[in-house]
Parts: structure tokens; sequence; C-alpha cells
């Protein structure tokens, strides 16, 4: 079983060769910049960033809910914040969010 970060995968070219190897598989970063058509595209930028996939700004979507009470109220759980942070490290910017302040 392979565990895969997409926040990783999506920022380092290293990592991605990294587990080409590991999956035996020829390295290739063809496609990187695609963005497939199935379901219009992105569901944050449609197929707007065709082309120009790594462009966009999936590391930072988080931002357009950080006024969202709904969504901070969901991710106000120290459990969650724990897991998130074992898996995917520290996420620059997050400590603005109102959770795990109570």
């Amino acid at each position: 079983m392979y565990v895969i970060s997409y926040n990783k995968w999506f920022a380092d070219i290293n990592y991605r060769q990294e587990l080409s190897s590991q999956l035996n598989l020829e390295f290739s970063d063809a496609g990187i910049n695609e963005v497939k058509w199935q379901g219009s595209g992105s569901s944050f930028d449609g197929l707007s960033f065709q082309s120009k996939g790594s462009e966009m700004n999936v590391l930072g979507r988080w931002q357009e809910f950080v006024n969202d009470p709904l969504y901070c109220s969901l991710l106000n759980n120290q459990e969650l914040i724990d897991y998130s942070e074992k898996i995917f490290g520290y996420i620059p910017g997050t400590e603005s969010l109102p959770i795990g302040k109570s």
C-alpha cells in the first residue's frame, strides 16, 4: 500500500520521481499541466487552466473558506488538526484560521 500526499506530489518534482521509482514506473511529468475535461475540469477553476494546471493555486484553496463559519466549525476538532499536521505537516497560513482556539 502506498500513501501519497497530494500536496507534496503537486509541489515537489523529486517526490513525483521518487514515487515513480517506488512503483517501478518510468518517470514522466507529461500531462502535469493537463486539466481533465471530465466533470467540467477543476471544481474550483473549471478548464481555465488547461495546459497550465500546475499554475492553479491548489495548495491555497482552503483560503477561500476562511470566513465560512460552517467550514471553520467542521475543522475545529483537535483530533482532525493533529491528523492533518501528521499527514501534511504544517500548512503555511493555517494558523490564521479561527479553529483550535477555544
